[in-house]
């Protein structure tokens, strides 16, 4: 039976090494994005890298710009507004929380007051007991999370933020860079190998 490579060589379609060699070439890194492509997709001879990190890159570091350029007002007002935004999700993140941990207590109370049929179910309600207690919330952690920044700590955190960013996009934009010109090699080194 043909699979997706040879389907085309059964019907022939393909009769040649070369074109069967590049169709077979979508199963690898290279050009594994285009597995799913027509068949008679062209091959590209070069591999372009993905803008995204580039271009968040250019958006955090406008964004930085903004930040460095804001007036301490500016800069507190902006902490009023994300400590506004924070805090409703907190609450509804809590609430949440909380009605997760009343059904946890109530199956709590249900497995505590199960007696188990046979010693050999011991086991099971320890270990309903250890699943339900591993899954309480810390109702704690929500309050730490909902202190309020002054602006001058506010900028320091988002620059601190907006800096990391750009330097974890960077690596993964020099990542990609030498991805695609791996990718473009390993094309180059195959199709020379078919001419």
């Amino acid at each position: 039976m043909p699979t997706g490579y040879t389907s085309s060589v059964v019907d022939g379609q393909v009769t040649e090494f070369r074109d069967f060699a590049l169709q077979c070439a979508r199963a690898f890194g290279a050009l594994v994005t285009m597995r799913e492509d027509p068949w008679d997709t062209p091959i590209p001879d070069k591999i372009e890298p993905s803008s995204y990190y580039a271009d968040q890159i250019k958006e955090d570091e406008l964004q930085l710009k903004v930040v460095l350029s804001m007036t301490d007002a500016e800069c507190d007002n902006a902490a009023v507004i994300e400590h506004n935004q924070q805090k409703a999700r907190i609450e509804n993140s809590l609430a949440k929380a909380q009605l997760e941990n009343e059904r946890i207590c109530a199956m709590l109370e249900k497995v505590s007051a199960w007696g188990p049929p046979s010693p050999d179910h011991v086991e099971m309600k320890d270990f309903m007991l250890k699943q339900l207690n591993m899954s309480i919330n810390d109702l704690q952690y929500y309050e730490k999370m909902s202190r309020k920044l002054d602006g001058r700590e506010w900028r320091e955190k988002t620059v601190n933020e907006l800096k990391r960013k750009i330097e974890y996009n960077t690596k993964h934009h020099i990542d990609e860079l030498n991805r695609a010109a791996k990718r473009t090699r390993w094309i180059q080194q195959l199709k020379e190998s078919l001419s």
